[in-house]
């Protein structure tokens, strides 16, 4: 028979608590990160309304990215190491870089990449953002000719920024390239190999610099969201030579933009995709962290001890139960009381188990005891473990009232 188990204290029964708790939120944080991937693969929390990939505006290139992968075309977006990541086997691509620049970014940028090509997409509006709608443009102004021709400048291009006019469209490739629909269209003039112009300006043109091929396009409209649609024939004429034979990744440079994202594990697990799982950790250390605390608060006051023979004796008969000890420890009680009444009561010594039986029952029946040995050492022997402690009071009962001092007569006369 096991002792009494104690009911789980407020300590317990919160720990308990705050451990499940931990195992849900777990799960719901596992699951969580599964749908992130599933449904967000590679995407950024950049927000952006300017001419860059991560912009959703009219003039932004996150369209030509996306249709790029859709085609299963390799694209890096580079916000840190572009000239590293653009080596050989690559196509570098610079779209519309700021015009004020005036470190040298740009020009270091295309020297220390080795890669096989470098597109070079001139800047054509800045917008102001839409103030009701995040991510839209309000208006639009132009990028005026001279801002343009600094970016020629610095990289020691014989070219001038134009007007294309109007006229019709020359395309130098073997398939027409379809509709080509620009707003204020704009080109250069000069030293470059024509492949997409219109008079003198051309729009899409190829020069050497140091023995690499760059390809300008003046016209970043081409590019642009709002005529990724239209334009797509004609980019694909462009770009497959580039990107298909043999295939290259493309190597988009978002640092000229000032996306500059240094290498840095400790700032990267405080941005996205990883806050998410920054956060996750934090939330499951705090939670453990409760979940190992007793209380908070003052100490509460200790309760005051137990202690004497009747907590030691408990104590004892509870583990003597637990083992399985009570059955032999009810039997060596009835042996040793029977003992102590015997020689407390001068019981002749010749008498053997069953007189010494009739004996006392004699003296029991002429003191008024109602139990009797014979009974109480049939029930130490064969009561099982629900009576053995009812039988144990018993016999302490017989013990008590067979060593009792018996009545005189004038106390039973005075009754």
């Amino acid at each position: 028979m096991k002792p009494a188990e104690h009911a789980p204290t407020a300590d317990a029964r919160r720990s308990r608590r705050l451990i499940l708790a931990l195992a849900v939120f777990g799960a719901l944080s596992f699951v969580g990160g599964i749908l992130l991937a599933v449904l967000d693969p590679g995407e950024t929390a950049v927000a952006s309304y300017e001419a860059d990939t991560f912009s959703r505006s009219a003039i932004g290139h996150r369209g030509l990215v996306r249709w790029l992968r859709a085609l299963d075309v390799p694209v890096v977006v580079s916000r840190a190491g572009s000239a590293r990541k653009a080596r050989e086997g690559t196509v570098l691509a610079i779209f519309e870089p700021p015009f004020e620049d005036e470190t040298g970014r740009l020009t270091r940028l295309i020297e220390e990449a080795s890669a096989d090509a470098v597109i070079l997409a001139l800047p054509k509006w800045t917008g102001r953002e839409h103030r009701e709608t995040d991510g839209w443009i309000a208006r639009l102004q132009p990028v005026s000719h001279d801002e343009r021709d600094r970016i020629l400048d610095r990289l020691g291009l014989d070219l001038r920024s134009v007007d294309a006019g109007e006229g019709a469209w020359d395309w130098q490739g073997d398939t027409p390239p379809g509709e080509v629909a620009l707003r204020a269209p704009v080109g250069v003039t000069g030293a470059i190999e024509p492949l997409l112009s219109r008079g003198e300006a051309v729009v899409i043109g190829r020069v050497q610099r140091d023995g690499t091929p760059l390809y300008v396009v003046a016209d970043p409209d081409l590019l642009g969201n709002a005529g990724l649609v239209t334009h797509a024939p004609l980019l694909v004429e462009v770009l497959r030579p580039l990107l298909a034979e043999p295939p290259r990744a493309l190597v988009v440079d978002e640092t000229l933009h000032g996306y500059l994202s240094t290498a840095s594990l400790a700032r990267q697990l405080f941005e996205f995709p990883l806050a998410a799982l920054t956060a996750q950790a934090a939330a499951m250390l705090i939670l453990a962290l409760l979940a190992g605390m007793r209380r908070f608060g003052a100490p509460q006051p200790r309760p005051p001890a137990r202690g004497g023979r009747r907590v030691l004796i408990e104590n004892t008969a509870a583990l003597g139960r637990y083992a399985g000890h009570d059955a032999p420890a009810l039997e060596r009680y009835w042996q040793t009381t029977l003992t102590g009444v015997r020689k407390a009561l001068h019981a002749p010594g010749a008498l053997d188990r069953a007189g010494l039986y009739r004996w006392l029952t004699r003296i029991g029946e002429g003191r008024g005891v109602e139990d009797g040995p014979i009974a109480l050492a049939h029930a130490a022997e064969s009561v099982g473990p629900a009576e053995r402690v009812a039988t144990a009071r018993r016999i302490h009962r017989w013990r008590r009232a067979m060593l009792a001092r018996p009545a005189s007569k004038t106390d039973r006369r005075s009754r």
